[in-house]
């Protein structure tokens, strides 16, 4: 983690409380952003988060997301840390 710059410190928090399972309200409003994210980037191509969500399950699903994200349009750190909580959001309901 060393040489880290504050966003990319920030997701690697936010992705190890996610796959920790630590705080899950913490991440409510994180959520909310990436409902918000979600509705202006990617919603024009993927009409539900299912769409994307679907290939990701289990411990290792926050770490898959962020990889392909990265690769998928997404590559602004704060944008895909948001989409990967509401997407976990998601999941889980």
């Amino acid at each position: 983690m060393f040489g880290l710059g504050g966003r990319e410190m920030r997701l690697t928090v936010i992705l190890s409380m996610l796959v920790s399972g630590v705080a899950p309200g913490a991440l409510s409003a994180e959520a909310e952003d990436g409902a918000a994210v979600f509705q202006q980037a990617c919603a024009r191509c993927h009409r539900h988060p299912s769409e994307v969500s679907y290939a990701f399950e289990g411990a290792e699903a926050a770490a898959e997301m962020d990889a392909f994200l990265t690769r998928h349009h997404a590559r602004d750190p704060e944008m895909r840390a948001a989409l990967i909580a509401w997407f976990l959001a998601q999941i889980s309901e």
